[in-house]
């Protein structure tokens, strides 16, 4: 079981007014079993370009799919030891930072590393092509969208 506190966001921002807004939010995870993946996504900027009249507004946004291919967001991954994760490829900047524990992780090809606390470990973006005949938007390169 996790040791960490539910996720909880600290948003800066400005009103249209131009006033400082400090918005705090607490997400506690609906599911409490331990040994769930559990993921939400925190911070959601429905536009690639940023907009302060907009701030405020955007930091009550709520996802209406995954991934956000054309929006900024953030998203809280939970994975519970002994967990198997999937390798997954999308049209976003993806990346973990490690916070406790290790993950093993493995790519379509058996390549293998350990990841520690500390480590960051970063997904770039992929464009569609084909892997050994099949595209990325086929199982199992997929895994990430047809298992969330």
């Amino acid at each position: 079981m996790s040791s960490l506190p539910p996720p909880r966001r600290l948003v800066a921002a400005h009103a249209t007014d131009g006033t400082p807004v400090l918005l705090e939010h607490h997400f506690p995870s609906a599911d409490t079993d331990p040994a769930t993946l559990k993921a939400q996504v925190l911070f959601l900027q429905p536009d690639l370009v940023a907009k302060p009249e907009k701030a405020v507004e955007w930091a009550e946004a709520r996802p209406d799919k995954i991934p956000h291919d054309d929006a900024i967001s953030v998203r809280y991954v939970y994975l519970p030891p002994s967990a198997d994760g999937f390798f997954h490829f999308t049209q976003t900047i993806d990346y973990l930072v490690i916070t406790h524990g290790e993950l093993e992780m493995e790519l379509h090809d058996g390549t293998k590393t350990i990841v520690h606390p500390g480590f960051i470990a970063f997904v770039g973006p992929s464009e569609a092509v084909k892997v050994d005949g099949k595209g990325l938007e086929e199982p199992f390169f997929n895994g990430y969208l047809a298992k969330f």
